[in-house]
Formats: structure tokens, sequence, C-alpha cells
């Protein structure tokens, strides 16, 4: 007998009707196993939104043109939440490494219901330019829309490093003063060694000249003995 889980017109119940579905009841498939498609690429086919508007369907007559989806009682709103879901847990299942953080710890998956209790008289939400989900028409759209109206939190938006002026111009004023302070004392350093030259120079001429007239004076004195002789 054919599972009547994998019929993709029959959408699963949460009991208690205020527990989140799990991805595994979205797509019906088994705790255990390898991941497959089948019944992802059959909810895809119904609910996703470039496909409301296609002709009846030869097995489900009462998807008609005036009413496309198989379930009139199915608000817009509904239908596009559930594909939402169709797409978070399908996301969540195909990759091993989301699967067992889930399935070990409960990371990855907390998608409510986004839906109002009532959608009488319930007021027309205005997106942003750009971010209407109506015009999502591939999985990789729906992924960014997502991503962008319901960030998760353990995957923060990420953020441009910000510096206050201020505080960039007292780094500025402070690497100017350390290079200034840098050059002065090699500048210092510098005028020493050449003071002790000049000291050094100034020292040896002395030396020099002391002899030189030490030598003149008894040179002098030899010649006068000479002389006397």
């Amino acid at each position: 007998p054919r599972d009547p889980s994998a019929d993709p017109y029959t959408w699963p119940i949460p009991s208690p009707p205020t527990r989140p579905l799990t991805p595994y009841e979205i797509l019906s498939h088994p705790l255990h196993g390898p991941y497959t498609k089948a019944r992802f690429n059959a909810l895809v086919k119904l609910y996703h939104p470039d496909l409301h508007h296609l002709p009846p369907s030869p097995s489900h007559p009462s998807n008609s043109s005036h009413n496309p989806h198989p379930h009139p009682s199915i608000s817009p709103s509904e239908r596009l939440e559930r594909y939402r879901l169709i797409i978070a847990a399908h996301t969540l299942l195909s990759s091993p490494t989301r699967r067992q953080a889930y399935d070990t710890h409960g990371h990855g998956w907390d998608h409510a219901p986004n839906l109002p209790t009532s959608s009488a008289g319930a007021p027309k939400r205005q997106w942003p330019k750009g971010m209407n989900p109506l015009y999502n028409a591939t999985w990789e759209d729906w992924e960014r829309w997502y991503e962008a109206t319901s960030p998760s939190p353990s995957r923060p938006a990420p953020q441009t490093p910000f510096v206050p002026n201020g505080t960039f111009v007292v780094v500025l004023l402070l690497c100017a003063f350390l290079g200034g302070l840098g050059q002065a004392s090699r500048a210092g350093i510098f005028s020493a060694s050449l003071l002790e030259q000049r000291e050094q120079v100034h020292a040896d001429a002395a030396r020099n000249l002391r002899r030189s007239r030490l030598s003149a004076v008894g040179a002098s004195r030899s010649e006068s003995i000479e002389r006397f002789i």
C-alpha cells in the first residue's frame, strides 16, 4: 500500500497544534537513513510561487484554473509560508553537517509558523523595495530573502569595522609624537658624537703644538751653547 505521508497534497499536522513542525515531518523523511529529494521535489512543484497558475492536473481535478491550488481553503500567505518551511527543511536535511547538528543538539531549526491566527481582516504587509517574496523565483532567492528577513542568531550579519574619528585622530597624533621623539633622539646622539670628535681634534692639535714649541726651545739652547764654546 502507498504511504499516505508521501502524498504531497497531505500537509502534516503537529500534535499539539502549537508545536512547530520538524524538518522530518515537513518532508515525511525518516529520522535515520540517507536523505532523498523525492518528497521535496513533489512539494516544490506544488507550492512554488511561480507554479500557482498552471493548468489543472488530471490526477487532481480539484486544481482548477480559477483556484490552481488543490486546497481552496489555503490562503496565499499560508501557501507561501509552507514553501518557506519546505526550503528550510531541505536546506537542513540535505547537509550532513547541519543535519547532525540538529539531530545531536537541536541547532539550526527555529522555524515556527509566521502566519496570523486569522487571515480575515488582516492588514496587508508592505514589503520594502526588493524584498517582496512574490518575486523570488529560485531557491537561492528564497535563501537570500529568508536570511535578510530572519537572520539566525548563530550567524550574525557581518559588520564593517568602524573607528570613531576622535580615536583615529588620537592614534594619528600619538604615532606622529613617537616618530618625532625617535628622530630627536637620533639627532641628539649624532650631535654628541660630533662634539666628541671636534674636542678630540682640538686636543690632538694642542698636543702637537706643545711638542713643536718644546722642540724649538731645546734647539735654541743647543745652538747657544755651541756658539759660546
